[in-house]
């Protein structure tokens, strides 16, 4: 009995499938690294939209502290700063 191309071809069968399987997983992770990136965009950006009304908010503050009364110190033009 010769099993030789009946046992190598199992094998080759088996190694595509294998193959066509890990194929497949390798695809499936690809988009859902895809996806997670986009979720990571989104909120990225959303942080910054956030965070410029943030500093908005603080430049309207310092104007306010700097045109108050009570201020100790001089405030210099923006040249003399160093």
């Amino acid at each position: 009995m010769d099993d030789g191309p009946q046992v190598g071809r199992h094998y080759e069968r088996k190694l595509l499938l294998l193959t066509v399987r890990w194929g497949s997983v390798l695809a499936f992770l690809e988009r859902a690294f895809e996806i997670a990136d986009s979720f990571a965009q989104a909120f990225a950006e959303v942080g910054e939209l956030a965070r410029s009304e943030d500093e908005k908010g603080d430049d309207q503050k310092n104007q306010k502290l700097r045109h108050s009364k009570f201020t100790e110190h001089k405030i210099l033009p923006n040249d003399c700063v160093p």
